[in-house]
């Protein structure tokens, strides 16, 4: 015989039906020569089984050695059960590490004999070798280097000394908590409440928790604000960003933008191809009562915005910007007036907020013409007397900015953003001043 093949070991891989394993191209030279370890993948648990009969023993009925063959697992088939899928069986070889062949001086001579004894040799060897093959090893290139194990101390991890030449036991690595600290990584938890609130992202109180209801009121928002990127996206960004990138449809970058707050001709900046141009209408005034009953007076509404991509007929058209309602002085206030951009579009002004007894709001100004038109917020509806009412708060236009309410004896709160409605008073006179309106204009090459 000779030993050609270099296989070291054979594993038989487990389906539910198969009992009998093949250890070719293996050879062994006796059933005692060979060691079958089970295996569970999912875990890695190895256990090495026993020859002979029973549920968890294997079985050979090789006679003459040396051989090549099979086992049989279970031995016995009728109380065993067949190896599942996602189990396995490595069958190896392993010979003592013994030369009991005794050549002796002048003795007889058998060839077969000395092969014999050089087939086992060569067998150990690739029996260690397969040991080799599983263990740690350093890069050929690496030399002068101690791989050798300190001795074991407690609670201390192995790693490279200073001189990064052998193995050392490192002190002071402490030990890894479970749960795994905030500060070290982890979450500090093993619960996902638990561990949301020590991130700072608890539900409720942190971040928001989903809601249906928002879900509903947010919808038609969301809604308005996919179609202003529809009108204003392309494939290069948005149409309207502050300066660079491309512009709509991909003509050209933005290369300027004009804020007009006063009416006027508009001229546009030199290279402009074509504009975007963001129309609001004056807010409406806030409400003023009588300075002595009780009582919230009504905001002003916001007015409307329109928005529109125009590339041409821009140049020296007329910009007009709506002006503020009035405030009330113990009476209502006016509406904003209406903003446009020479025939290509408009926004009507916010109404202005009421006086009385719990009436409704003012209603908010609306764009017109725009590629998207909008409405302004409506100012909130007065409420009659008593401590704990207010008076009612001015709409927000599309930029924000309507006066904050009142709950005590104070003249309405101011606007604050292009087209946003003032605030009602609370029992004193004067509502709250609008904001006019104002025209955007983003220039593109």
């Amino acid at each position: 015989m000779t030993v050609q093949n270099q296989t070291k070991k054979v594993t038989g891989t487990g389906n539910g039906l198969a009992s009998a394993f093949s250890f070719s191209p293996m050879v062994v030279n006796g059933l005692d020569e060979l060691v079958v370890t089970h295996v569970v993948d999912a875990t890695g648990v190895e256990t090495i089984l026993s020859r002979g009969t029973g549920s968890t023993n294997w079985s050979m009925s090789l006679t003459s050695f040396p051989a090549t063959g099979s086992i049989q697992y279970p031995a016995d088939l009728g109380t065993g059960t067949l190896l599942p899928s996602g189990e396995s069986l490595v069958m190896k070889r392993v010979l003592t590490l013994e030369q009991q062949t005794d050549l002796e001086n002048q003795g007889g001579y058998n060839p077969e004999t000395l092969e014999q004894q050089l087939d086992r040799l060569v067998m150990i060897d690739l029996q260690q070798q397969e040991i080799i093959d599983r263990s740690l090893t350093l890069p050929v290139s690496v030399s002068g280097v101690s791989v050798e194990l300190p001795v074991p101390v407690a609670d201390r991890i192995i790693g490279w000394n200073a001189a990064a030449d052998a193995l050392t036991n490192i002190a002071g690595a402490g030990t890894l908590a479970d749960p795994v600290p905030v500060a070290n990584g982890g979450t500090g938890s093993t619960a996902a409440s638990t561990a949301r609130t020590a991130l700072g992202v608890a539900i409720g109180s942190d971040v928001q928790a989903y809601s249906a209801a928002l879900t509903a009121i947010t919808a038609p928002i969301m809604a308005r604000i996919k179609a202003a990127e529809r009108l204003f996206l392309n494939d290069q960004g948005p149409a309207m960003r502050p300066m660079g990138g491309r512009g709509v449809g991909g003509s050209g970058g933005l290369i300027g933008m004009q804020t007009i707050t006063a009416t006027g001709t508009y001229t546009p900046t030199a290279g402009t191809k074509s504009v975007v141009v963001w129309v609001v209408g004056g807010g409406g005034g806030g409400a003023g009562g009588n300075g002595s009953t009780a009582q919230g007076h009504g905001g002003g509404a916001a007015g409307g915005t329109s928005i529109k991509r125009i590339t041409s007929g821009f140049a020296g058209v007329t910009a007009t910007v709506g002006a503020a309602g009035d405030p009330g002085t113990n009476a209502a206030g006016s509406a904003g007036g209406t903003s446009s951009f020479g025939s290509h579009c408009s926004a009507t002004g916010g109404g202005g907020g009421s006086v009385g007894g719990n009436s409704s709001g003012s209603v908010g100004g609306i764009g017109a013409s725009g590629d998207l038109n909008l409405k302004g917020g409506g100012g909130d509806a007065i409420r009659a007397g008593g401590a704990n009412f207010s008076s009612g708060r001015g709409g927000d236009s599309f930029l924000g900015g309507g006066g904050p309410n009142r709950a005590q004896n104070a003249n309405g709160s101011a606007g604050s953003e292009y087209g946003g409605g003032g605030g009602g008073s609370y029992t004193a006179t004067v509502g709250g001043v609008a904001k006019a309106g104002v025209i955007i204009v983003w220039e593109y090459k």
